[in-house]
């Protein structure tokens, strides 16, 4: 994952600085310890995170994710 991320963040002159990564996390059993584990790495690589509680079923505005 971290190595993705790298590749999105390398610069080049036909992209703007920066990139925004949706992780998807889940609560099911094995799912929820490798979101667990991935969120600590982007701890230590010290990103900006924002994190979002979806509920199923709910509807939410576009502009909350922009």
């Amino acid at each position: 994952m971290l190595q993705s991320i790298g590749r999105t963040l390398r610069l080049h002159a036909d992209k703007d600085n920066g990139a925004t990564v949706w992780d998807v996390c889940d609560t099911a059993k094995h799912l929820s310890k490798h979101s667990d584990t991935r969120l600590k790495h982007y701890s230590i690589e010290e990103f900006d995170i924002t994190e979002y509680n979806l509920v199923e079923g709910q509807r939410y505005d576009k502009t909350l994710f922009s």
